[in-house]
């Protein structure tokens, strides 16, 4: 059964201290995130969202499903300036699909 996501305001989503090492538990996260990011549907998530306060998160924004991106320790590197619209879903708010105005394109790294 997977994990149930933590909702907010819980002050557990908060930033947490940085992952040392990819450990074969790390790993078995990051599928296991993969799998709630897929039942969501979803194109990221991070471990807080699932009560697992580590710095992980996946990311598939593929055209099709299978290619998710494993990130520790993520921090954005780039944004452009220009906005774009974005509908944005969250399964810790459910129900709640605000439409905001963020950087057309970013670049993640860790």
């Amino acid at each position: 059964m997977p994990r149930p996501f933590v909702m907010w305001p819980n002050k557990r989503l908060t930033p947490p201290a940085p992952v040392e090492a990819v450990t074969h538990a790390v790993r078995a996260l990051w599928d296991e995130m993969i799998a709630a990011m897929e039942a969501m549907p979803g194109v990221g998530l991070a471990a807080p969202q699932l009560g697992v306060m580590l710095p992980l998160a996946v990311v598939d924004a593929s055209d099709k499903r299978g290619q998710a991106v494993r990130l520790a320790n993520p921090e954005v590197l780039f944004s452009r300036i220009e906005p774009r619209w974005h509908d944005e879903g969250r399964p810790t708010c459910p129900g709640f699909r605000p439409r905001w105005n963020g950087p057309a394109r970013s670049r993640c790294g860790s």
